[in-house]
């Protein structure tokens, strides 16, 4: 899955992406993202993007030619959700974040000032969510939590026997690849090779706890593991 942000603040996107496990997942090629700048899509040399609301209103708006041209402007886009962030929209769910990762790609419209341009939402947006009854300074921080559940629902075992439980998903120890297990705090390359190699040797971990017997997993890795990790039997 990739993902697309639509967003006035691209460095708001790049840090979140740039470290801990989410720069991991990048590296490993587990997720794949796109930073898009409206304001390159502007149309003028002052790269103005808001105006007066269409049809009246207080405040300012984000207009809707830069942002449907933001849109346009990626490759297969017709065939991926577009999701605008708003309060206004349905509340988030786990549910709803399962749904989302059947998609092939998810693109977010990350509002600002008093919102977007009505036309935008009504013909271009396919859903319109809202993470919360709280006011936010804009939607970047909403869309980077409903692109987590549908990234972990893709990681996901059918079977699961040792998990490591993120928020909406899951990384199963036994079946992942060496690029998923770098996704755990404090565990390289190196030791994910280490791991796999010790799971092909002795068979599946029958708890999280046994991760200690893969050489060079120290006991501080291991409970590092366990703040995000329940061991659960298998289905």
């Amino acid at each position: 899955m990739k993902y697309y942000f639509l967003t006035l603040f691209p460095g708001l996107i790049h840090q979140y992406f740039g470290d801990s496990m989410m720069k991991r997942a990048v590296d490993s090629g587990v997720v794949d993202y796109e930073v898009i700048d409206i304001r390159d899509y502007s149309g003028n040399k002052h790269k103005k993007v808001d105006d007066y609301p269409y049809g009246g209103g207080a405040g300012m708006v984000m207009a809707a030619p830069p942002i449907a041209a933001a849109l346009k402007s990626i490759e297969g886009g017709a065939h991926y959700p577009v999701i605008h962030l708003s309060p206004g929209g349905r509340t988030f769910t786990q549910q709803e974040g399962e749904a989302l990762s059947e998609a092939e790609g998810l693109i977010f419209i990350c509002g600002h000032y008093e919102g977007i341009d009505e036309r935008v939402i009504e013909a271009l947006a396919d859903e319109e969510i809202s993470i919360g009854d709280y006011v936010l300074t804009g939607g970047e921080l909403a869309a980077l939590v409903v692109e987590l559940p549908p990234l972990y629902q893709n990681v996901r075992p059918a079977t699961p026997q040792a998990y490591f439980s993120h928020p909406g998903g899951y990384l199963d120890i036994n079946t992942a690849n060496a690029a998923e297990l770098e996704l755990i705090e404090g565990v390289g390359p190196v030791k994910a090779q280490r791991i796999v190699e010790y799971r092909e040797a002795h068979g599946p971990f029958a708890s999280v706890e046994e991760l200690a017997l893969v050489d060079g997993i120290s006991q501080k890795t291991v409970l590092a593991a366990k703040e995000m990790a329940v061991a659960l039997p298998p289905e």
